[in-house]
């Protein structure tokens, strides 16, 4: 079986202080057939010269736009992969096979769209929640 391209869009505007641990995040994964994207606001805090230490980023931009959908699909006219995974500034996979658990043995074939459990974390508190994936048909 031959495994579909994944790729990851981030997008990011002056998160430069969160971003790096996203890209770690992403970059992290065992999926072998994976690109990643990130697309900057045009931030004016350390998010481009964070986004130029990470090499493997396969395409970044950072130019003012018009807001975090018009960035969404800025980034979804950068992929090139058979799935879009959004994964914002801040954000983390739970661990570096989520992206592997989710494409690999598995057939998506006549599927849009694949969803799953958030982890919810607030460190200041000492809180995680887990907020399940809901039936898309209710």
């Amino acid at each position: 079986m031959t495994l579909p391209k994944i790729s990851v869009v981030t997008i990011n505007y002056n998160m430069g202080n969160e971003l790096g641990g996203t890209i770690e995040s992403v970059l992290g994964q065992d999926y072998p057939n994976l690109e990643y994207i990130v697309i900057d606001g045009g931030s004016t805090d350390s998010s481009v010269e964070v986004i130029k230490r990470y090499p493997k980023i396969h395409y970044w931009i950072s130019e003012r736009d018009k807001g975090r959908y018009y960035a969404m699909n800025k980034g979804v006219q950068a992929a090139s992969g058979e799935w879009v995974i959004f994964i914002n500034s801040g954000d983390r996979f739970h661990d570096p096979s989520v992206v592997t658990d989710v494409f690999q043995n598995r057939d998506h074939s006549g599927t849009d769209l694949v969803y799953g459990h958030v982890l919810r974390r607030y460190p200041g508190e000492g809180v995680e929640r887990v907020i399940p994936a809901q039936d898309l048909s209710t």
